[in-house]
């Protein structure tokens, strides 16, 4: 039986433990054994390894973000585990091999999680009926297989990979969802930088090229447009009525008056990398341009 005692005409019940010794209590810091899930483990704040995360990886960073004090009003399960796929897609683009829409995968983690939700209301059970609690702790341990359906065609289609690199790319994705003996390199990073430059380095070279063939179409043109000026102040020099004379007659005309008998000259001044063009150079000699 409870007992009471009269306080200022209020009666308190000293059976309990006031009010701040509750707040007290309930912000003690859980234990262990207290944040342990069933068949899943303990939370883990980050995802880490050689391989493509598992099931029960992915499980437990979900259960770190649900822990997370802004999470713990009962946030959406979708909003986590979208969450959850944005943490494990990088370990995916290190491999190279494509996964499915961030939507879809976030869709099949709920799906496990509903599985596990549904065998944790069971818990207490001591059997294990059907199976069903052990082939789940089979598949926490397994792939979180969130690889595109055409993930293997993509690898194929790569044309900055040798066939050597496509197959162990294959044959890593086949491992991970079977044996998953076989572990991602440092090698497997240094090739996808160097596969980037060499893709910029090829861009780089087209544009040089494009600009090259610009600065040889447009000196092509000057000097084209330069002889027919050349050849139009000739006849406009030359005397009408020795037009049907020998050439060595035009070397020693008159000049006209009030016309010089030296030809104007132009002084033009190219970029060294259009003069060491081979194209470029024969035009200049044919057109007596130097």
């Amino acid at each position: 039986m409870a007992v009471s005692k009269e306080l200022r005409g209020r009666k308190v019940d000293i059976s309990e433990p006031p009010p701040a010794v509750q707040r007290q209590a309930s912000r003690r810091p859980a234990t262990r054994s207290a944040t342990e899930t069933f068949l899943i483990g303990y939370p883990s704040s980050s995802i880490s390894g050689s391989q493509l995360p598992t099931n029960r990886q992915a499980f437990q960073y979900f259960l770190h973000l649900q822990s997370l004090p802004e999470n713990t009003g009962n946030p959406k399960h979708q909003d986590l585990a979208n969450e959850t796929v944005e943490a494990i897609i990088p370990f995916w683009q290190m491999a190279r091999i494509k996964t499915m829409t961030k939507y879809n995968a976030a869709q099949h983690f709920i799906t496990l999680h509903k599985k596990h939700r549904d065998l944790a209301r069971n818990k207490g059970r001591t059997g294990d009926p059907g199976g069903k609690r052990s082939a789940f702790v089979l598949e926490l341990d397994s792939l979180f297989d969130i690889g595109a359906s055409d993930a293997i065609q993509e690898i194929e289609k790569n044309r900055l990979l040798s066939r050597e690199k496509k197959d162990k790319d294959i044959r890593f994705y086949q491992d991970q969802k079977t044996e998953r003996k076989a572990h991602m390199s440092g090698h497997d990073k240094i090739f996808e930088s160097r596969s980037q430059q060499q893709t910029e380095r090829a861009a780089r070279l087209q544009q040089r090229e494009e600009q090259d063939m610009n600065l040889s179409q447009n000196f092509y043109n000057f000097s084209a447009a330069t002889q027919r000026r050349t050849a139009a102040d000739v006849s406009t020099w030359a005397d009408p009525a020795d037009s049907e004379g020998n050439a060595e007659d035009m070397d020693y005309q008159q000049p006209r008056p009030g016309c010089s008998h030296h030809q104007d000259t132009v002084t033009l001044t190219f970029p060294r990398r259009v003069m060491e063009c081979v194209d470029i150079c024969s035009t200049a000699d044919r057109s007596g341009i130097v």
